[in-house]
């Protein structure tokens, strides 16, 4: 994270809000990723955070990358990525997107229904396919099951169709939810797909890939569990569960990202509401922080004002009474103008900003 006073020079220079990548970060935790599941291959979602910058030092590292759409697609070509290096995760594709991706010699699709493989079968005939599995997502801040995987009682037959339909059965995927912060979905989710496994060997149909997904928590404001936790169990399970020889993948977005960005804001109003401190910033949950919103993120807002603290609720700057950043968020008194920095935004920031009341997204700095 960047320091106040670093803060103060670009508020000076740039104005506010703004946000400060430091891309060793994302090095830095590629290389602790890796170094904790040496025969893991990350696969960077790139929706986590698309910066051509973040991407290209991705590629330099290594990564693949989980691909969402054909703009993601081009997003990873432009920086330097191979067809063979993506997979294109989203279970649901329009058809358009499925050819351009198929055009360009994307092979590798992820499934989870019937009619999402007969639209594979057509528009990126004789592919390898993962199959994206619904599994417990219990205590993750942003859940999936609802939306994508298929059942554990409807894997074996979605097997047998893709196969049928002169798609290569590739392997098996899930996603234990966005900033997973209960370790035993990674243990729950690898027995199912052992189970699985097995079945579908009975059947002839012989899987090489496990693909653990994303979910890796991140620090905000509570202690969360390191990536060094997720290895051992995700290691010590694979070897009890699996032959040797299984490859195994995962999506990692906001580990990779998340704390990659500093934001820098500044406040714009203060007022008194129902006796309650208020202020007031030029950046909120439209732009920046859209994640208190949508991922149930509780960001840590830091000041480096002396004295006593104070319980505020923080408001974003646009009209919509939603646009509330924290309640009872612990900071000293607070004036027009103070600079406030909010750490571990770089996953689903810049990413999700809109221009929404009039108000343009953060400016984007790299240290």
């Amino acid at each position: 994270m960047i320091s106040f006073a670093q803060a103060r020079k670009i508020a000076e220079e740039h104005g506010t809000p703004t946000l400060v990548c430091d891309l060793k970060v994302v090095e830095a935790n590629y290389k602790r990723l890796k170094a904790a599941m040496p025969k893991c291959q990350p696969y960077y979602a790139v929706k986590a955070n698309p910066l051509p910058e973040i991407l290209k030092a991705l590629v330099k590292l290594g990564s693949c990358f989980d691909v969402a759409s054909k703009n993601e697609i081009l997003m990873a070509f432009d920086a330097g990525a191979a067809p063979d290096r993506l997979i294109y995760a989203n279970p649901v594709k329009p058809k358009e997107s499925l050819k351009f991706a198929y055009d360009h010699d994307v092979r590798t699709y992820t499934f989870d229904n019937p009619a999402e493989v007969e639209k594979i079968a057509k528009y990126a005939p004789g592919s390898d396919v993962v199959l994206r599995l619904a599994v417990r997502d219990l205590g993750s801040v942003c859940k999936f099951s609802t939306k994508f995987g298929a059942k554990e009682k409807d894997a074996l037959s979605l097997l047998k169709k893709a196969e049928s339909m002169g798609l290569n059965a590739l392997g098996m995927a899930f996603h234990v939810g966005s900033q997973c912060v209960n370790i035993d979905n990674y243990a729950s989710a690898l027995e199912m797909c052992g189970r699985i496994y097995r079945a579908a060997q009975k059947k002839g149909i012989e899987m090489s890939v496990v693909d653990i997904g994303g979910g890796i928590p991140i620090k905000y404001i509570d202690d969360i569990y390191s990536v060094e936790d997720v290895a051992r169990l995700v290691n010590a399970r694979i070897a009890e569960i699996f032959p040797e020889g299984i490859r195994l993948i995962s999506e990692p977005g906001r580990y990779l990202a998340g704390e990659c960005m500093t934001l820098v804001t500044r406040v714009v109003g203060v007022a008194e509401r129902n006796k309650k401190r208020c202020i007031y910033i030029d950046d909120g949950c439209y732009n920046s922080l859209s994640e208190r919103i949508f991922g149930h993120c509780e960001y840590e807002i830091l000041s480096n004002k002396a004295g006593s603290k104070h319980r505020y609720t923080v408001f974003g700057p646009t009209c919509d009474s939603m646009d509330v950043v924290a309640k009872e968020c612990p900071l000293p008194n607070m004036n027009i103008g103070d600079l406030l920095l909010v750490p571990n935004a770089g996953a689903y920031t810049n990413a999700a900003a809109t221009h929404f009341n009039g108000f343009d997204p953060a400016k984007i700095l790299f240290i």
